[in-house]
Protein backbone atom coordinates (compact mmCIF):
# COMPACT_ATOMS: atom_id res chain seq x y z
CA UNK A 1 0.00 0.00 0.00
CA UNK A 2 1.37 3.36 -0.49
CA UNK A 3 0.53 6.86 0.23
CA UNK A 4 -2.44 7.83 -2.11
CA UNK A 5 -3.91 4.47 -1.24
CA UNK A 6 -3.25 4.75 2.27
CA UNK A 7 -4.97 7.96 2.14
CA UNK A 8 -8.07 6.72 -0.11
CA UNK A 9 -9.37 4.11 2.39
CA UNK A 10 -10.53 6.76 4.68
CA UNK A 11 -13.17 7.63 2.55
CA UNK A 12 -15.15 4.66 3.26
CA UNK A 13 -14.85 6.83 7.15
CA UNK A 14 -18.18 9.02 7.56
CA UNK A 15 -17.44 12.80 7.91
CA UNK A 16 -19.04 12.60 11.53
CA UNK A 17 -16.50 9.71 12.36
CA UNK A 18 -13.56 11.55 11.06
CA UNK A 19 -14.52 15.25 12.54
CA UNK A 20 -14.02 13.05 16.26
CA UNK A 21 -10.52 12.79 15.83
CA UNK A 22 -9.89 16.65 14.93
CA UNK A 23 -6.37 16.39 14.43
CA UNK A 24 -6.24 13.85 11.76
CA UNK A 25 -9.47 15.16 9.97
CA UNK A 26 -7.09 18.39 9.25
CA UNK A 27 -4.16 16.54 8.40
CA UNK A 28 -6.11 14.16 6.31
CA UNK A 29 -7.83 17.35 4.19
CA UNK A 30 -4.29 18.45 3.84
CA UNK A 31 -2.67 15.03 2.04
CA UNK A 32 -5.92 15.16 0.11
CA UNK A 33 -4.73 18.81 -0.94
CA UNK A 34 -1.61 17.61 -1.87
CA UNK A 35 -2.49 14.62 -3.79
CA UNK A 36 -4.50 16.68 -5.84
CA UNK A 37 -1.49 19.01 -6.71
CA UNK A 38 -1.96 22.41 -4.74
CA UNK A 39 0.73 24.53 -4.26
CA UNK A 40 -0.44 26.52 -1.16
CA UNK A 41 -0.54 23.86 1.57
CA UNK A 42 2.15 25.85 3.79
CA UNK A 43 -0.97 28.37 4.50
CA UNK A 44 -2.85 28.25 7.85
CA UNK A 45 -1.14 25.35 9.24
CA UNK A 46 -1.55 25.03 12.91
CA UNK A 47 -0.32 22.42 15.59
CA UNK A 48 -2.97 19.99 14.49
CA UNK A 49 -0.94 20.00 11.41
CA UNK A 50 2.51 20.93 12.63
CA UNK A 51 5.56 21.24 9.85
CA UNK A 52 7.87 18.50 11.27
CA UNK A 53 10.33 19.03 8.60
CA UNK A 54 10.52 23.00 9.04
CA UNK A 55 9.73 24.27 12.81
CA UNK A 56 10.19 21.21 14.72
CA UNK A 57 13.91 21.07 14.83
CA UNK A 58 15.74 18.18 13.89
CA UNK A 59 14.42 15.30 16.07
CA UNK A 60 13.08 12.30 14.63
CA UNK A 61 9.81 12.83 15.76
CA UNK A 62 7.97 9.60 16.71
CA UNK A 63 4.23 11.43 17.46
CA UNK A 64 2.97 11.12 13.57
CA UNK A 65 3.77 7.45 13.34
CA UNK A 66 2.01 6.64 16.32
CA UNK A 67 -0.93 8.87 16.33
CA UNK A 68 -1.72 7.07 12.87
CA UNK A 69 -1.64 3.90 14.07
CA UNK A 70 -3.73 5.04 16.89
CA UNK A 71 -5.86 6.18 14.20
CA UNK A 72 -5.90 3.39 12.13
CA UNK A 73 -6.47 1.13 14.70
CA UNK A 74 -9.71 3.10 15.77
CA UNK A 75 -11.10 2.32 11.90
CA UNK A 76 -9.62 -0.48 11.35
CA UNK A 77 -7.28 0.62 8.32
CA UNK A 78 -3.60 -0.08 7.58
CA UNK A 79 -0.61 2.23 7.58
CA UNK A 80 1.59 2.52 3.93
CA UNK A 81 4.67 0.11 3.79
CA UNK A 82 7.91 1.81 3.76
CA UNK A 83 9.12 0.48 0.08
CA UNK A 84 5.81 1.22 -1.82
CA UNK A 85 6.13 5.37 -0.45
CA UNK A 86 9.86 5.24 -2.08
CA UNK A 87 8.44 3.54 -5.22
CA UNK A 88 5.80 6.34 -4.99
CA UNK A 89 8.05 9.35 -3.22
CA UNK A 90 10.79 8.44 -6.47
CA UNK A 91 7.95 9.44 -9.12
CA UNK A 92 7.14 12.57 -7.74
CA UNK A 93 8.11 15.72 -9.89
CA UNK A 94 11.50 17.26 -8.25
CA UNK A 95 8.91 20.41 -8.19
CA UNK A 96 6.22 18.87 -6.20
CA UNK A 97 8.68 16.85 -3.78
CA UNK A 98 9.22 19.18 -0.96
CA UNK A 99 5.24 18.74 -0.76
CA UNK A 100 4.83 15.06 -0.20
CA UNK A 101 8.21 15.18 2.18
CA UNK A 102 6.06 17.50 4.14
CA UNK A 103 2.87 15.50 4.32
CA UNK A 104 4.28 12.12 4.41
CA UNK A 105 5.97 12.64 7.59
CA UNK A 106 2.86 14.42 8.66
CA UNK A 107 0.42 11.18 7.89
CA UNK A 108 2.83 8.25 8.49
CA UNK A 109 5.79 9.58 10.61
CA UNK A 110 7.70 7.21 8.21
CA UNK A 111 11.50 8.82 7.97
CA UNK A 112 13.08 5.54 6.85
CA UNK A 113 11.27 5.53 3.83
CA UNK A 114 11.75 9.38 3.55
CA UNK A 115 15.59 9.40 4.03
CA UNK A 116 15.73 6.61 1.48
CA UNK A 117 13.92 9.20 -1.65
CA UNK A 118 16.64 11.83 -0.16
CA UNK A 119 19.30 9.70 -0.75
CA UNK A 120 18.30 8.25 -4.01
CA UNK A 121 16.93 11.71 -5.12
CA UNK A 122 19.89 14.10 -3.65
CA UNK A 123 21.47 14.72 -7.51
CA UNK A 124 18.13 15.95 -8.13
CA UNK A 125 17.80 17.96 -5.60
CA UNK A 126 20.89 20.06 -5.46
CA UNK A 127 20.28 21.01 -8.89
CA UNK A 128 17.41 22.78 -7.73
CA UNK A 129 17.03 26.60 -6.14
CA UNK A 130 14.38 26.00 -3.84
CA UNK A 131 15.32 26.94 -0.56
CA UNK A 132 12.28 24.38 1.44
CA UNK A 133 13.23 21.52 -0.50
CA UNK A 134 16.95 21.69 0.81
CA UNK A 135 15.50 22.25 4.16
CA UNK A 136 13.30 19.51 4.34
CA UNK A 137 15.43 17.14 2.99
CA UNK A 138 18.71 17.94 5.02
CA UNK A 139 16.47 17.83 8.22
CA UNK A 140 15.51 14.46 6.90
CA UNK A 141 18.90 13.42 6.91
CA UNK A 142 19.49 14.96 9.98
CA UNK A 143 16.72 13.16 11.94
CA UNK A 144 18.06 9.98 10.61
CA UNK A 145 21.69 10.88 12.03
CA UNK A 146 22.73 10.85 8.28
CA UNK A 147 25.71 13.03 7.81
CA UNK A 148 24.82 14.51 4.56
CA UNK A 149 23.01 16.91 6.17
CA UNK A 150 26.14 19.15 6.67
CA UNK A 151 26.24 19.59 3.03
CA UNK A 152 22.45 20.37 2.49
CA UNK A 153 22.48 22.80 4.97
CA UNK A 154 25.34 24.52 3.58
CA UNK A 155 24.66 24.52 0.26
CA UNK A 156 21.13 25.74 0.96
CA UNK A 157 22.63 28.71 2.33
CA UNK A 158 23.80 29.38 -0.59
CA UNK A 159 21.13 29.48 -2.80
CA UNK A 160 19.97 32.15 -4.42
CA UNK A 161 17.31 34.94 -2.52
CA UNK A 162 18.20 33.14 0.87
CA UNK A 163 17.21 36.31 3.63
CA UNK A 164 19.64 36.64 6.40
CA UNK A 165 17.39 35.16 8.38
CA UNK A 166 17.13 31.93 6.72
CA UNK A 167 20.78 31.65 6.46
CA UNK A 168 21.32 32.34 9.73
CA UNK A 169 18.74 29.61 10.53
CA UNK A 170 20.33 27.18 8.62
CA UNK A 171 23.50 27.52 10.61
CA UNK A 172 21.30 27.31 13.54
CA UNK A 173 20.07 23.55 12.35
CA UNK A 174 23.68 22.47 11.66
CA UNK A 175 24.71 23.03 15.00
CA UNK A 176 21.59 21.60 16.56
CA UNK A 177 22.31 18.75 14.41
CA UNK A 178 25.73 18.40 16.18
CA UNK A 179 24.61 18.68 19.02
CA UNK A 180 21.24 16.65 19.77
CA UNK A 181 21.51 14.57 16.69
CA UNK A 182 25.35 13.67 16.44
CA UNK A 183 26.86 13.94 20.00
CA UNK A 184 29.47 15.71 18.17
CA UNK A 185 30.80 18.66 20.56
CA UNK A 186 33.84 19.75 18.93
CA UNK A 187 31.64 19.70 15.87
CA UNK A 188 28.82 21.96 17.51
CA UNK A 189 31.38 24.21 18.66
CA UNK A 190 32.85 24.93 14.92
CA UNK A 191 28.72 25.79 14.25
CA UNK A 192 28.73 28.28 16.98
CA UNK A 193 32.02 29.71 15.52
CA UNK A 194 30.68 30.33 12.12
CA UNK A 195 27.27 31.52 13.16
CA UNK A 196 29.03 34.01 15.37
CA UNK A 197 31.55 34.93 12.27
CA UNK A 198 28.63 35.58 10.02
CA UNK A 199 26.95 37.99 12.33
CA UNK A 200 26.54 41.99 11.36
CA UNK A 201 25.46 44.72 13.18
CA UNK A 202 23.75 46.36 10.36
CA UNK A 203 21.53 43.40 10.30
CA UNK A 204 20.87 42.81 13.73
CA UNK A 205 17.18 43.25 13.19
CA UNK A 206 17.06 40.03 11.07
CA UNK A 207 19.12 38.25 13.50
CA UNK A 208 17.31 39.03 16.63
CA UNK A 209 14.87 35.58 16.16
CA UNK A 210 17.98 33.17 15.80
CA UNK A 211 20.01 34.80 17.99
CA UNK A 212 17.43 34.05 20.85
CA UNK A 213 17.31 30.18 19.74
CA UNK A 214 21.56 29.90 19.77
CA UNK A 215 21.16 31.29 23.40
CA UNK A 216 18.74 28.63 24.29
CA UNK A 217 20.87 26.26 22.53
CA UNK A 218 24.15 27.43 23.72
CA UNK A 219 22.14 27.19 27.21
CA UNK A 220 21.33 23.41 26.68
CA UNK A 221 25.04 22.66 25.94
CA UNK A 222 26.06 23.95 28.65
CA UNK A 223 23.73 21.76 30.84
CA UNK A 224 24.69 18.81 28.97
CA UNK A 225 28.17 19.64 30.02
CA UNK A 226 27.31 20.71 33.13
CA UNK A 227 28.79 24.12 32.63
CA UNK A 228 28.56 27.59 35.00
CA UNK A 229 25.27 28.23 36.75
CA UNK A 230 25.71 32.11 36.36
CA UNK A 231 26.80 31.20 32.40
CA UNK A 232 24.10 29.26 32.32
CA UNK A 233 21.34 31.43 33.62
CA UNK A 234 22.74 34.55 31.49
CA UNK A 235 22.79 32.66 28.60
CA UNK A 236 19.09 31.83 28.92
CA UNK A 237 17.60 34.96 30.31
CA UNK A 238 19.62 36.44 27.52
CA UNK A 239 17.33 34.51 25.10
CA UNK A 240 14.25 35.14 26.69
CA UNK A 241 14.83 38.93 26.55
CA UNK A 242 16.22 38.61 22.92
CA UNK A 243 12.47 36.81 21.87
CA UNK A 244 10.76 39.12 23.74
CA UNK A 245 12.28 41.92 21.79
CA UNK A 246 10.91 39.64 18.85
CA UNK A 247 7.87 39.25 19.52
CA UNK A 248 7.16 43.32 20.05
CA UNK A 249 8.43 43.91 17.14
CA UNK A 250 6.50 41.15 15.02
CA UNK A 251 3.72 42.46 12.96
CA UNK A 252 2.82 39.22 11.65
CA UNK A 253 0.22 36.72 13.44
CA UNK A 254 2.09 33.47 11.94
CA UNK A 255 5.79 34.73 13.14
CA UNK A 256 4.56 35.98 16.36
CA UNK A 257 2.80 32.35 17.34
CA UNK A 258 6.05 30.79 16.29
CA UNK A 259 8.04 33.64 18.37
CA UNK A 260 5.78 32.24 20.88
CA UNK A 261 6.51 29.05 20.88
CA UNK A 262 10.12 29.65 21.39
CA UNK A 263 9.66 31.68 24.38
CA UNK A 264 7.58 28.26 25.73
CA UNK A 265 10.78 26.56 24.87
CA UNK A 266 13.21 28.83 26.36
CA UNK A 267 10.91 28.86 29.31
CA UNK A 268 10.61 24.99 29.80
CA UNK A 269 14.07 24.89 29.85
CA UNK A 270 14.67 27.16 32.10
CA UNK A 271 12.55 26.07 34.45
CA UNK A 272 14.25 22.12 33.80
CA UNK A 273 17.44 23.76 34.91
CA UNK A 274 15.59 25.27 38.55
CA UNK A 275 13.74 22.07 39.08
CA UNK A 276 16.89 20.37 39.01
CA UNK A 277 18.55 22.80 41.13
CA UNK A 278 15.79 21.84 43.88
CA UNK A 279 14.36 25.43 43.21
CA UNK A 280 10.81 24.89 42.84
CA UNK A 281 9.23 28.47 43.61
CA UNK A 282 11.27 30.11 40.86
CA UNK A 283 10.49 27.28 38.53
CA UNK A 284 6.67 27.50 39.13
CA UNK A 285 7.27 31.65 38.84
CA UNK A 286 8.49 30.80 34.85
CA UNK A 287 6.04 28.22 33.98
CA UNK A 288 2.77 30.22 35.33
CA UNK A 289 4.46 33.22 33.56
CA UNK A 290 4.55 31.79 30.64
CA UNK A 291 0.64 30.19 30.69
CA UNK A 292 0.26 33.39 31.32
CA UNK A 293 1.60 35.04 28.21
CA UNK A 294 0.06 32.13 26.19
CA UNK A 295 -3.18 33.05 27.09
CA UNK A 296 -2.87 36.67 26.47
CA UNK A 297 -2.11 35.85 23.02
CA UNK A 298 -4.61 32.98 22.47
CA UNK A 299 -1.63 30.85 21.44
CA UNK A 300 -2.28 27.21 20.79
CA UNK A 301 1.01 26.43 23.36
CA UNK A 302 -0.45 25.70 26.92
CA UNK A 303 0.04 21.99 26.67
CA UNK A 304 3.38 21.45 27.53
CA UNK A 305 3.44 24.27 30.32
CA UNK A 306 0.73 22.62 31.65
CA UNK A 307 2.50 19.54 31.46
CA UNK A 308 5.41 21.07 32.76
CA UNK A 309 3.28 22.18 36.14
CA UNK A 310 2.21 18.89 36.25
CA UNK A 311 5.65 17.45 36.75
CA UNK A 312 6.54 20.41 38.77
CA UNK A 313 3.32 19.89 41.08
CA UNK A 314 3.92 15.74 41.60
CA UNK A 315 7.52 16.69 42.56
CA UNK A 316 6.49 19.24 45.05
CA UNK A 317 4.01 16.70 46.28
CA UNK A 318 0.88 18.74 45.27
CA UNK A 319 -0.52 16.02 43.79
CA UNK A 320 -4.20 17.21 43.62
CA UNK A 321 -2.65 20.43 41.26
CA UNK A 322 -0.64 17.87 39.39
CA UNK A 323 -3.48 15.87 38.76
CA UNK A 324 -5.55 19.01 37.38
CA UNK A 325 -2.92 20.39 35.29
CA UNK A 326 -2.11 17.08 33.80
CA UNK A 327 -5.99 17.06 32.91
CA UNK A 328 -6.14 20.21 31.34
CA UNK A 329 -2.81 19.68 29.55
CA UNK A 330 -3.97 16.04 28.00
CA UNK A 331 -7.62 18.14 26.73
CA UNK A 332 -5.53 20.24 24.68
CA UNK A 333 -2.67 17.83 23.31
CA UNK A 334 -5.19 15.60 22.70
CA UNK A 335 -6.64 18.38 19.97
CA UNK A 336 -3.33 18.32 17.96
CA UNK A 337 -2.51 14.33 18.29
CA UNK A 338 0.69 14.59 20.50
CA UNK A 339 0.11 11.24 21.65
CA UNK A 340 4.04 11.04 23.00
CA UNK A 341 3.79 14.11 25.41
CA UNK A 342 -0.12 12.52 26.43
CA UNK A 343 1.79 9.56 27.20
CA UNK A 344 4.11 11.46 29.46
CA UNK A 345 1.34 13.34 31.56
CA UNK A 346 -0.76 9.90 31.78
CA UNK A 347 2.36 8.60 33.88
CA UNK A 348 2.22 11.48 36.56
CA UNK A 349 -1.73 11.14 36.75
CA UNK A 350 -1.05 7.46 37.42
CA UNK A 351 1.99 8.33 39.91
CA UNK A 352 -0.65 11.28 41.41
CA UNK A 353 -3.28 9.12 41.92
CA UNK A 354 -0.82 6.32 43.78
CA UNK A 355 0.28 8.85 45.99
CA UNK A 356 -3.41 9.80 47.15
CA UNK A 357 -4.32 6.41 47.65
CA UNK A 358 -6.50 6.45 45.14
CA UNK A 359 -5.62 2.62 43.80
CA UNK A 360 -9.08 2.12 41.59
CA UNK A 361 -8.19 5.15 38.91
CA UNK A 362 -4.38 4.00 39.63
CA UNK A 363 -5.32 0.46 38.14
CA UNK A 364 -7.69 1.31 35.28
CA UNK A 365 -4.63 3.99 33.83
CA UNK A 366 -2.29 1.75 34.15
CA UNK A 367 -3.60 -1.00 32.68
CA UNK A 368 -5.31 1.28 29.44
CA UNK A 369 -2.06 2.38 29.36
CA UNK A 370 -0.19 -1.29 29.15
CA UNK A 371 -2.80 -1.67 26.33
CA UNK A 372 -1.84 1.56 24.34
CA UNK A 373 -5.92 1.94 24.09
CA UNK A 374 -6.45 4.29 21.08
CA UNK A 375 -9.29 5.46 23.44
CA UNK A 376 -6.71 7.65 25.41
CA UNK A 377 -5.46 9.51 22.99
CA UNK A 378 -8.02 10.32 20.16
Amino acid sequence: MNFKEYIGQYEKVGLAELQEVPAFFTRLKLARRVLNGDNDIDLNRSLSTPHYLSDLGVRRLSDGQKYAELVAAKFEMKLPETDALVDELLAVPINRLKYWLDIVVLLTGNYEALEQVVRKRLDEISQENDFLLFLYSATILSANQDPGFRELFTNASRLENVTTEQRLVLLHRIAVSELKRMHDVEKFKGAIAEILASYQAKEYEASLLVTGLIDNLFGLYLIKEEGNNATLELTMINADIVLNVALERETDDERRDMILRYLGQVALNRAQVYLLAQQHDRARKILQHNLERNVQHDSEYIAETLGALAALEYKSENYQTAIENGRAAIENYRLFGNVTAMKSVYKILLASYNKLGDFEKTKGLALALKENHWELYL
